[in-house]
């Protein structure tokens, strides 16, 4: 073998040294790999579009854009704070900008260039731009309002949770930098509740949570950030084995797993989806959901560069224990001398039912309490004996003809203020015969459960407000009325029948709002093929509001089937009016080819529940052209919606 020279030493160590010098100070790599979630040319106009609104534009600027050519802003604009005008004036106003460069656009595109304005527009197509191409751009005229000042708090909220998170995706054998999809969804806001009831930093619907967590009036797993971060990276997971690419299984997470699938059949690649398809609810969301997450992931892990030296939270540290029964919360009160506030922060998942007594802390639910050595000893002391067998069954009171809210409440021996809380009932608490009524536990000491606002506190908060408040052709929300119809359970909840089959008893039931049979199958404990078969419903059929189902009580009893039915409308309608509250009530005129579906999730942004109470005399099924609708509007308390106009 030939030796090496001096000269090929000296080489070699120039060459090490650089290798060095290149380790130490070249940028730091993102965690995941550029590979795993590739920047491609079609969407890198959007990146940028996002890091702008994300950290540079604050919830005071709303940016008038194009909603397919992000590169083309067409001016920024000073926005009110949320919730200190009237939405319908913002809107107003946001809709007057539009309108000025719609009718700039048709100007250009009839080869009319005067003033300043219209050059600096038709500067931003290209020389090229024809005709046909500003038609086309004056239809996509959009609002975004800014978020730095939420993306900054939320990178601080992060540092609670952010590199347990990561471990999380880690040990699942996932890119960890998943970790920063929340700063898209919630902006990590642990409280976040959107209108159609997605929850937590995850923004989980029930159905998609119910797959992976636990969710019902004791506990919601979806607040808890540990928790639905497990379920996320489960979720993700199967999303990246059906579609076998990051940037699908990501856009998924918005768009649902089975219509990128039909994308990916469809058009093949990212890149090949984003220009080509289609889909019906494949809309400006879901095509800018992946870019989202990059500009997210570029800004949260360079902060500093973003946001300047900011302090993030300091990691929760905490003890976990899982329960060997149920538990009441007056014994964790008491033996871990505790307040509420501090059970609740360490414990995001408990439900207010716990805390008002209604329900105990569920069997093999994991305790959260405050890393101290104090704790751990009172840990260790707690005997098997504080534990109970089983949970705390929910009471219900079918009211009869004749009987008044103040009456049933002094029968049961309860506070006639906490049993117009837990139903929703005005002050004069009207109800009526045949209405199912909560009745409410005591609360042992504890807060009482902030079941939904009674409707009369909203109005006379709403009429406290200054003159001027309430946009033309509104009704306040003290217009008495409308807390008549909309204080009281907007559907009866009760079985319509029973019937029996082949010796077993059935119970025949008119379906609400928001149910599906799904929900039929958990509550009666019957396979959700039996309920099909039995109601003639093919694989793809889905059941309608104001449809009669067939339900055998084969498994459960008519009483526990109705008293979970009603827990979930409870929880459904309580986790609303914690971090919604309605302002005022307006009409809509219903147009040709509304549908029910289409006017609450494309028009109003309404659960259906919601405006069913507030139009409880009508039948939302058949509508028809012209009919007025009586339409709550709502104001986000939290100020964690992001609205895009």
């Amino acid at each position: 073998m030939k030796s090496s020279s001096p000269l090929d030493h000296s080489r070699m160590r120039r060459l090490l040294l650089s290798l060095v010098l290149l380790l130490l100070f070249s940028p730091p790599r993102i965690a995941g790999g550029g590979e795993l979630f590739p920047e491609y040319d079609v969407i890198r106009a959007n990146i940028r579009f996002w890091e702008q609104i994300y950290s540079r534009y604050d919830s005071g600027q709303g940016v008038i854009h194009d909603t397919e050519r992000l590169d083309i802003v067409y001016e920024v604009i000073e926005l009110a704070q949320h919730g200190s005008v009237p939405r319908e004036v913002e809107q107003k106003r946001i809709d007057g900008v539009k309108n000025r460069y719609r009718d700039i656009l048709r100007k250009l595109a009839a080869g009319k260039p005067g003033n300043p304005t219209e050059r600096r527009v038709l500067a931003l197509f290209g020389k090229e731009a024809g005709k046909k191409e500003l038609l086309a751009a004056s239809e996509r005229i959009r609002c975004q309002r800014g978020v730095k000042d939420r993306f900054r708090e939320g990178v601080i909220r992060s540092g609670r949770y952010l590199e347990e998170m990561k471990g999380i995706f880690r040990k699942a054998g996932l890119p960890e930098d998943l970790a920063y999809l929340p700063h898209v969804e919630s902006s990590f806001n642990y409280q976040a509740y959107s209108k159609f009831g997605a929850a937590g930093i995850w923004q989980f619907t029930r159905e998609t949570g119910k797959r992976y967590l636990t969710i019902d009036y004791a506990i919601d797993e979806r607040r808890d950030p540990i928790a639905s971060t497990r379920a996320a990276a489960r979720y993700l997971k199967k999303n990246h084995e059906l579609l076998d690419s990051w940037p699908l299984a990501i856009t998924a997470y918005n768009h649902g797993e089975s219509g990128m699938c039909r994308a990916k059949e469809q058009c093949g690649s990212f890149p090949a989806i984003y220009r080509k398809y289609d889909g019906k609810s494949f809309g400006f969301a879901s095509r800018n959901f992946y870019a989202e997450f990059l500009a997210a992931r570029r800004i949260a892990a360079n902060y500093r560069k973003y946001f300047g030296d900011i302090t993030l939270d300091p990691p929760a540290k905490r003890i976990e224990t899982a329960l060997s029964g149920y538990l009441p919360i007056a014994v964790v009160r008491d033996h871990f001398r505790l307040d509420d506030e501090v059970i609740e922060a360490y414990n995001p998942a408990l439900r207010p039912p716990v805390y008002s007594g209604e329900k105990h802390l569920p069997k093999g639910y994991v305790l959260n309490l405050p890393a101290r050595e104090t704790i751990r000893k009172q840990l260790a002391a707690l005997g098997k004996g504080r534990f109970l067998d089983g949970q705390k069954a929910s009471a219900y009171h079918v009211v009869q003809k004749g009987e008044t809210a103040s009456r049933i409440a002094a029968t049961h021996k309860i506070r006639l203020r906490d049993l117009l809380a837990a139903n929703n009932l005005d002050k004069n608490g009207a109800i009526y015969a045949g209405q199912t009524l909560r009745l409410p536990g005591k609360s042992g000491g504890g807060k009482t459960a902030p079941a939904v606002p009674s409707l009369a506190a909203t109005a006379k908060k709403t009429a406290a407000r200054p003159a001027g408040k309430t946009a033309a052709g509104e009704e306040p929300v003290a217009e008495p009325r409308m807390i008549a119809d909309a204080g009281a359970t907007a559907e009866r909840l009760t079985h319509i029948r029973t019937l029996s089959r082949d010796g077993v008893r059935h119970a025949v039931f008119k379906v609400a709002a928001e149910e599906t049979l799904t929900h039929f199958s958990d509550w009666s404990l019957v396979p959700l093929p039996t309920l099909r078969a039995l109601n003639r419903l093919g694989g793809a059929q889905t059941i309608h509001s104001g449809q009669e189902i067939v339900v055998p009580l084969s498994r459960t009893s008519l009483s526990a089937l109705e008293a979970a039915r009603i827990d979930f409308h409870q929880e459904m309608e309580q986790d609303f009016f914690a971090s919604w509250e309605v302002a005022s009530v307006t009409t809509y005129r219903v147009k040709k080819g509304d549908t029910l579906w289409k006017i609450c999730n494309e028009t109003l942004e309404l659960p259906v529940w919601l405006l069913k109470k507030y139009n409880q005399h009508v039948d939302l099924e058949t509508l028809r052209t012209d009919q007025e609708l009586r339409v709550p509007k709502v104001i986000d308390k939290t100020g964690s919606a992001r609205k895009l106009s």
